[in-house]
């Protein structure tokens, strides 16, 4: 938020994962996991189409140049379709 004009600039996508049997479980435990089983890739990169879908349809609807930050993986980091994802 600009404090001058009271403007919303941009927002953070957060990942979060209500478990049917154990709640909510903390982003760091569910992402190691991700991490130990391979599924962070596609984990990351719905998360990054996901987050960029939303922020493109405020843009639309709203008219102003909002921004998404995403956070990413060592792993995800290292892959090397992470450009094109993120394109």
């Amino acid at each position: 938020v600009d404090l001058a004009t009271r403007r919303l600039l941009g927002c953070e996508a957060l990942l979060r994962w209500d478990h049917p049997r154990f709640g909510a479980v903390p982003t760091p435990d569910f992402v190691r996991i991700a991490e130990r089983t391979g599924l962070i890739w596609e984990l990351g990169a719905w998360v990054l189409e996901t987050a960029t879908r939303q922020v493109a349809d405020w843009r639309r609807r709203l008219g102003v140049p909002l921004v998404v930050s995403v956070n990413v993986s060592p792993r995800q980091l290292l892959h090397p379709l992470l450009g094109e994802v993120i394109d």
